[in-house]
């Protein structure tokens, strides 16, 4: 008589159940221009099937992708467009708080660094893995994209004709 193994055919099937879905706001204001009265309602688009929602007066951008790294290479890939606000609104706007809260669940977030080297910082939300990056920070992870395939090209040539 042989043992069917209920364990492997039940967790074969199995896949987490992601809530932060159904919990997101349907319009999210920019967390960096929140002191202003006025903060700005973030328009949605997509890159490499990350959504991202993009403030047109300060230019950056918050993301829900729990891939850290998914995200920076799909922001890598998008054009974003030069923000509304001038440098000197935007490090004033940027210095408003020192706490920072997420727009989607109000949760605290936490500042972390890039670490595939691009130099840029991601602020991330601790409870539902949301994120936001300034506009600066956007540009400088385009160009680390860019950089990366020029490098990548580079490797590829130097090993397919020996140059």
């Amino acid at each position: 008589m042989s043992k069917i193994n209920t364990f492997a055919t039940t967790t074969s099937a199995f896949r987490p159940l992601d809530t932060t879905r159904a919990l997101r706001p349907a319009r999210i204001q920019c967390p960096n221009c929140a002191s202003s009265k006025d903060a700005p309602i973030l328009s949605s688009r997509d890159s490499l099937n990350v959504e991202f929602h993009h403030c047109a007066e300060c230019g950056g951008a918050w993301f829900y992708e729990k891939d850290c790294d998914l995200a920076l290479r799909a922001a890598g890939a998008c054009a974003w467009p030069e923000p509304k606000n001038t440098a000197g609104d935007q490090a004033a706007c940027s210095e408003h708080t020192i706490d920072w809260t997420c727009p989607c669940c109000s949760g605290t977030l936490v500042q972390i660094q890039d670490r595939r080297g691009s130099g840029a910082s991601i602020r991330r939300c601790l409870i539902c893995y949301g994120g936001w990056m300034d506009h600066a920070d956007l540009k400088r992870v385009a160009a680390s994209e860019a950089h990366m395939f020029s490098r990548v090209g580079r490797i590829i040539r130097q090993v397919a004709f020996g140059s």
